[in-house]
């Protein structure tokens, strides 16, 4: 399996559907806490406004990334879906922001 590294979009089964996810947990905790990864939503629906808590991406996958929208899975979960690639580092420091607004970290 690919190691987990904070920034990887994956595609992954969830429930009834397919959903693309980013990781958003530290690398150091994802080396510390094996097992699982806390992972956001990406809403490839296209219908998310770009706010303080949607941060809009178009590679690997186009979509709103949903700070509101967080979730754990497991390393097995993930690597049963598809690493469709890692967003880049203006990406990853929005997602940062807006995650730092949604738990009032600011």
């Amino acid at each position: 399996m690919t190691a987990l590294a904070r920034g990887q979009v994956w595609r992954v089964q969830l429930a009834t559907k397919s959903r693309a996810v980013v990781i958003v947990e530290s690398d150091a905790a994802l080396d510390a806490l094996p097992g699982t990864a806390v992972c956001m939503m990406v809403d490839e629906t296209r219908g998310a406004p770009d706010t303080v808590v949607t941060i809009p991406v178009t590679d690997p996958v186009r979509g709103a990334a949903v700070a509101v929208d967080l979730t754990a899975l497991t390393d097995k979960r993930l690597a049963a879906g598809e690493l469709l690639g890692t967003l880049d580092t203006e990406a990853m420091d929005r997602i940062s922001a807006a995650l730092r607004v949604t738990l009032d970290l600011t």
